[in-house]
């Protein structure tokens, strides 16, 4: 969304929603060529952001600030091991881990001459881990 600010100013806010669900089977621990065990694995993670940007151009510079919350949930995780043959080596089931994380950005463009200018940004982030890292 984009509601107007008049002619130098920019602001846009917006949101976004991720889920990633995952399962693998996996035979595992050869003995002469043949699988001695099996593994299932698997889960869910959740992703929600809300994000604002603020951009301001002074003549030909331009200095923006933006700022993203984002809500995270991993949920259903599980590994499962059993020994070809059926008995079971284990059976693990996983709490359900969720926070939040915000992140920020400072950004600037300054001309240099007519066909040059410098761009910088400081800014803060991070990565929820993929279901197959957990």
């Amino acid at each position: 969304v984009r509601p107007p600010m008049g002619p130098q100013w920019q602001l846009r806010l917006g949101g976004d929603w991720r889920r990633n669900t995952g399962r693998t089977r996996e035979d595992f621990t050869f003995l002469a060529g043949s699988a001695t065990r099996n593994r299932e694995a698997g889960g869910r993670s959740d992703q929600t952001g809300a994000f604002a940007e603020l951009s301001h151009d002074v003549g030909a510079a331009l200095i923006s600030l933006s700022g993203r919350l984002d809500r995270w949930v991993l949920s259903q995780g599980f590994r499962r091991e059993v020994n070809i043959g059926g008995s079971l080596r284990s059976d693990d089931r996983f709490a359900d881990r969720a926070g939040w994380e915000g992140t920020a950005r400072l950004a600037a463009r300054v001309p240099v001459s007519e066909s040059l200018a410098l761009d910088g940004a400081v800014y803060t982030g991070w990565r929820l881990p993929t279901l197959n890292e957990l």
